[in-house]
């Protein structure tokens, strides 16, 4: 059963200097005090009942964040990563998952376009081959898919009530 407990930031408290600029990562172990979006927690229990998940970026505080793209342009080169000031992994609305039993790219592929096709109005998908879209919490050699709520409606629900 996947939990808030999955989405903790990984953040280890290292640094790294790109670019003359000191990134500090935070020391990790905290979630967003909104909580973890309940419709993405929703959708995650479900697929890992169906293929086996486990979260392997959950939770991303802005620091921490900020290092992950930091490491990434410094051991990559890659400028645009570090501009990536933004990500739903702040909010608790975005979430990046390797599955037990299918590790093939075209594989995830598929099963995840089944996805789109049903639940793509609420939540955006996209699945990274072994060699791209690797910041430090996806660290490993497998395809992953990254999911996220589309709608910023409220902070913590699908279940947003206007009261206009």
């Amino acid at each position: 059963m996947i939990t808030e407990k999955d989405f903790i930031c990984k953040g280890n408290g290292s640094f790294v200097r790109y670019n003359e600029i000191l990134y500090v990562d935070c020391k990790g172990g905290h979630l967003p005090s909104f909580g973890i979006d309940k419709y993405l927690l929703w959708f995650l229990n479900k697929i890992d009942k169906e293929y086996g998940i486990k979260i392997t970026s959950g939770h991303r505080c802005f620091k921490h964040n900020l290092f992950s793209w930091a490491l990434l342009a410094f051991e990559t080169g890659d400028t645009k990563s570090i501009k990536k000031y933004y990500s739903k992994h702040i909010y608790g609305k975005g979430s990046d998952f390797i599955t037990k039993e299918y590790t093939g790219f075209t594989k995830l592929e598929h099963i995840v376009e089944g996805y789109r096709k049903k639940y793509g109005k609420n939540l955006w998908f996209k699945v990274y081959d072994i060699n791209e879209g690797r910041d430090s919490d996806n660290n490993h050699k497998l395809p992953y898919v990254h999911v996220q709520k589309r709608s910023l409606n409220s902070f913590n629900s699908g279940n947003f009530i206007s009261t206009i």
